[in-house]
């Protein structure tokens, strides 16, 4: 059976720089944590994607929303919303934070109210993120599954009002995925769900993954437990397309399957629009982050 797997591309890394004005950039003397409108500009990560060629290129639109978790102020792990001031790539969000200079910020999209909780101290400790549910469409994809995280410093305070340095990164790998009947390979197939799972048909992939905020370093990690890691990630589309599908994965390697070169083993199933199925397997590193292109054949 001929396989191939073309990946290619990638997705900026969104970064975020605060304005400061030449009056207020004075950290105030004995400042403590009070209730300020803090402002994050500009943000030049995305909520709506569109697919142009190699990349994914982003904007924001009204509605598009944020979560930020202060881990600095004497309110253990104060959190809330952040919400877009207006359309464009380039946007600003702003919200009510109870904050001081030089408090620790995290910020969080899609945004969530639902944290895990350290027991022993009451804090803060992560977030789950879940790729169950994914329709295959890049509309759907960047409202629900684009988990982006970012952090930084409040940098810049008055008596009201705070901004903020963040930087931000995309959690996941997308890929868009584009299939092939190995005996007419010159057409893309007309596919209506699909599913992926590591290696072998028993392997699964992991449904959700926690972001551990405790970490200097935060990434995705699959979930262990037996109830995720052993389903197939499907995915059902609502429409037949030819024109690829797109599906949010979990880059790095969970769980171990022995490849030596780096990159990972995954077998894939997938219904055309007239019932018929075909499986077909590939290998491929995915890395936090990215946007690849998947052509496979099936058969």
């Amino acid at each position: 059976m001929k396989n191939r797997l073309l990946i290619h591309g990638f997705v900026m890394l969104a970064a975020l720089t605060a304005c400061s004005s030449d009056d207020d950039s004075q950290a105030p003397v004995n400042d403590t944590p009070k209730l300020r409108q803090l402002t994050i500009t500009p943000v030049i990560t995305r909520a709506t994607l569109s697919d142009v060629g190699d990349i994914l290129r982003g904007s924001w639109s009204n509605g598009d929303a944020m979560t930020y978790v202060n881990f600095s102020t004497s309110v253990n792990n104060t959190h809330g919303p952040l919400v877009v001031q207006y359309d464009g790539t380039i946007t600003s969000f702003t919200g009510t934070v109870t904050c001081a200079y030089g408090d620790r910020l995290a910020v969080i999209y899609p945004a969530t109210d639902t944290f895990s909780i350290n027991s022993s101290i009451g804090k803060i400790s992560g977030y789950t993120i879940d790729l169950t549910g994914q329709d295959g469409t890049l509309a759907t994809l960047a409202n629900r599954y684009h988990y982006i995280y970012g952090e930084g410093t409040v940098n810049d305070v008055t008596e009201t009002t705070a901004t903020a340095t963040v930087s931000m990164k995309s959690l996941l790998t997308v890929v868009k995925f584009i299939f092939f009947d190995e005996k007419n390979d010159d057409t893309p197939l007309n596919v209506s769900s699909m599913s992926i799972i590591y290696g072998d048909l028993s392997n699964g992939y992991p449904q959700k993954a926690m972001v551990d905020l405790t970490q200097s370093d935060v990434h995705a990690e699959g979930e262990a437990q037996e109830s995720y890691r052993n389903h197939n990630l499907s995915i059902i589309l609502p429409n037949a397309t030819k024109n690829g599908v797109y599906v949010a994965l979990l880059p790095g390697g969970f769980p171990k399957l022995g490849d030596t070169d780096g990159r990972l083993s995954f077998t894939i199933t997938v219904t055309d629009d007239k019932g018929k199925s075909y499986t077909g397997k590939a290998k491929a590193a995915l890395v936090e982050g990215e946007f690849a292109v998947a052509q496979i054949n099936v058969q």
